[in-house]
């Protein structure tokens, strides 16, 4: 990793603000002072929405470490045990490299919905209305996978790799698309 120019790191779970986790990770790391360093409160898209940052940061050949992931346990320990293990402790360290064509990718912001899934540390909890989430995956996200209009629709071997923690869920807008 010495030669990573951008770290990005995508968490919602901060015991600390003060100081950043890029900031202790880029010490840790051993980088210089130069590495471009940020956090982003992000939960589950923070991946997607670092790669498409990294994307328009890096020249060619430059590198960029995403971190993602939560301390949940922290929000879940009086949740019930269904919650407890859909929203697991994890964390996960990609190494990205700027290649020749500019990534692909679709960000949509949409907070209408911010009630579905909840969480707090003061006072701890966690919340999920799983019938929302299950409603919006299979309305909103086979919408977007149909507006990417870079996708070869006659091409049955592309892979779709959809963030779901949830096999019918992931089956049922496989067979909605007509995976």
């Amino acid at each position: 990793v010495k030669d990573v120019s951008v770290i990005i790191v995508a968490t919602q779970s901060f015991e600390n603000t003060s100081p950043p986790h890029n900031a202790r990770l880029q010490h840790l790391l051993g980088l210089p002072t130069s590495v471009l360093c940020f956090d982003m409160v992000e939960a589950c898209n923070g991946f997607i929405k670092g790669l498409a940052v990294a994307d328009s940061l890096l020249s060619m050949g430059q590198k960029a470490l995403i971190v993602t992931g939560e301390v949940n346990s922290l929000t879940t320990q009086k949740a019930e045990m269904s919650l407890k293990v859909l929203l697991a402790d994890g964390f996960s360290f990609s190494l990205v490299e700027k290649e020749a064509e500019k990534a692909r990718s679709l960000i949509h912001t949409d907070g209408s919905r911010g009630d579905a899934l909840r969480m707090s540390l003061h006072p701890p909890l966690a919340y999920m209305d799983g019938l929302e989430v299950f409603s919006f995956t299979h309305s909103e996200v086979p919408k977007l996978v149909k507006e990417a209009d870079w996708i070869n629709r006659e091409d049955k071997d592309q892979i779709f790799a959809f963030h779901q923690a949830n096999g019918y869920i992931v089956n049922r807008i496989g067979k909605k698309l007509g995976l």
